[in-house]
């Protein structure tokens, strides 16, 4: 089915990577060939941490390698989801960050929406990720700046909007302009099953089977204006940071 501009499903998602840097297919050294040049078999050792002819060498060897695995994950990674959500006229958000193994900002570009994300309460500290997500966006021209939202680890539904409340301003503060609450988990069951369903341990369990749903209103208006004023205009930045154009880079 196509997209409907009235409503429905506008958009797919690629999260955030969690795979560690991968620098090998079963097919690397025909794509590597192709698209540097030259066999890489000689250079096989530079994996293991043996140079090979010389240290300037192997580094080059290196770059072409890294080079190699981006390309890669671009083409048949976000490449291929961005060919098939344009055949139903869909865009593509995709979260460019965790130890892939190419360039975040090569990977946020390859889509229609780069997003970012935060913790809120146990798991990992990803305080970088708001600003480089906030950059990435100005930088491609992209008003809306989304954030995976007070994602969280044994929460134990402890979380709740006031306790919420500095955090989303501080990622307010950093350039995020749309939240996207994690978890925002579909409650199927009736209501007298609760807590419900959930994502495991993982998110802050924001659904209608919270105790303080029925009194979140005035704090869902609340975030809807911020954003609704944040997501105008454009940004005037004081300072331009050109980063190297190797990869992985972060």
């Amino acid at each position: 089915h196509k997209a409907n501009s009235a409503g429905g499903l506008q958009m797919l998602h690629i999260d955030s990577w969690e795979m560690g840097a991968q620098n090998w297919t079963a097919r690397f050294r025909e794509e590597f060939t192709q698209r540097r040049g030259y066999d890489p078999l000689p250079f096989y050792p530079v994996y293991a941490g043996v140079m090979v002819q010389s240290r300037e060498i192997s580094e080059r060897f290196l770059w072409d390698v890294r080079q190699t695995a981006q390309e890669l994950v671009l083409d048949n990674h976000s490449g291929y989801v961005m060919k098939y959500a344009r055949r139903y006229d869909l865009g593509i958000s995709v979260e460019p960050y965790d130890m892939t193994p190419l360039a975040d900002l090569e990977l946020a570009a390859s889509c229609d929406m780069p997003m970012c994300e935060f913790w809120s309460l146990g798991g990992f500290n990803t305080s970088f990720s708001p600003g480089e997500g906030a950059s990435v966006s100005h930088l491609l021209g992209q008003p809306v700046v989304p954030a995976e939202a007070f994602t969280a680890a044994g929460d134990g539904w402890r979380q709740h909007p006031a306790s919420m409340k500095n955090q989303g301003e501080w990622a307010y503060a950093a350039g995020i302009n749309r939240f996207v609450y994690h978890t925002f988990q579909h409650q199927a069951l009736p209501d007298n099953v609760r807590p419900g369903m959930t994502m495991g341990p993982y998110g802050v369990h924001w659904d209608r089977n919270q105790t303080w749903w029925p009194m979140a209103g005035a704090y869902h208006c609340y975030v809807s204006r911020c954003q609704y004023l944040l997501q105008q205009g454009r940004t005037v930045a004081d300072v331009l940071y050109l980063a190297p154009e190797n990869a992985p880079h972060r």
